[in-house]
């Protein structure tokens, strides 16, 4: 029996994590400023992580948090990996298509940071973008979030872990995408009773991101060769967009789909498919129970929200 439900979380305890993961972040950014500027894209990557994660093992130490309890480092047979990796390639047109969508409206920040990327090897742009992230991150907010908000219920510990997940990629152009995901990864940690399903569905979406990448290189480098120029720094203007979302949303509306049916055959398959139907079932307000106690915002996450939206806000303006 899983025993994600055997250490009761602290919505308000976490909250506070994640104020103080903001303002960390923005505190560390500035006072290293000098320094951070002089990196390269791949080192500024690690570096982010690093410093994301240094809270969160300090709220673990402090609070003396069981971790092998908390975070349900359960072990999956290679059956299930390959379903993973297919409920993940199903998620990419989702992906894609609000990304399309944000960029109508926002700068999109993951190119800037890709074009930083070009001169790696793909085995180190593979390990900064896809294997750290994939492991420090779902560790972070489907291990440490995730397991916290789950006391006010399954569907809105996801939503408290997706607007989370968003919010702490710091732009508008990831935090749409970024929010879908962290629902769809808290769903599959529900349908597995593993993180390790969550971290290799983190790491095949990224390593997508990470192969089309390679791909564009090698093109660019072919026609290159053939006396042409290539630009690949100039968005497409916005007629080619709207044109470029309609298309994924079509196709995404359909993978989506998939994906969930994809995500009732991984929890079939490991034995818990009662246990993800009693998880999205709505419970009955108890009698005198208030609002308040239902959801995950609280006036510290509030505060650590603003804060995120006007750096985000800030962030548009300054590029």
């Amino acid at each position: 029996m899983n025993s994600l439900n055997s250490y009761g979380g602290s919505t308000k305890s976490v909250n506070r994590l994640f104020l103080c993961i903001v303002i960390w972040y923005l505190g560390i950014s500035n006072l290293l400023a000098p320094v951070l500027i002089n990196l390269g894209t791949e080192q500024l990557l690690v570096v982010s992580q690093l410093i994301y994660l240094l809270p969160v093992l300090l709220f673990l130490i402090i609070k003396r948090v069981p971790v092998k309890e908390w975070i349900p480092f359960r072990r999956i047979r290679i059956s299930t990996i390959l379903m993973i990796i297919l409920f993940s390639l199903l998620l990419i047109p989702l992906v894609i298509c609000l990304n399309v969508l944000s960029m109508l409206f926002v700068t999109n920040h993951l190119a800037s940071t890709q074009s930083g990327l070009q001169v790696n090897t793909f085995l180190l742009n593979l390990l900064v973008m896809a294997v750290l992230p994939a492991v420090f991150e779902e560790i972070t907010f489907r291990g440490v979030f995730y397991r916290a908000y789950r006391e006010k219920g399954v569907l809105m510990a996801a939503i408290g872990c997706g607007v989370t997940f968003g919010f702490m990629h710091m732009n508008f152009n990831q935090f749409f995408y970024a929010l879908a995901l962290g629902i769809a990864f808290s769903l599959l940690l529900e349908a597995t009773g593993s993180i390790f399903a969550t971290i290799t569905a983190h790491f095949v979406i990224n390593g997508w991101s990470v192969v089309m990448m390679e791909v564009q290189k090698m093109l660019t480098a072919f026609v290159e060769s053939m006396g042409q120029t290539v630009d690949t720094q100039t968005q497409l203007p916005q007629n080619q967009l709207l044109i470029l979302f309609g298309v994924f949303a079509v196709i995404a509306a359909g993978t989506t789909c998939l994906a969930g049916c994809v995500l009732v055959w991984i929890a079939k398959h490991c034995g818990r498919l009662e246990h993800l139907k009693a998880c999205l079932k709505r419970k009955p307000r108890e009698e005198g129970e208030v609002r308040s106690n239902r959801t995950f915002v609280t006036p510290v996450y509030v505060i650590a929200g603003v804060v995120c939206i006007i750096y985000m806000v800030l962030m548009e303006i300054w590029t």
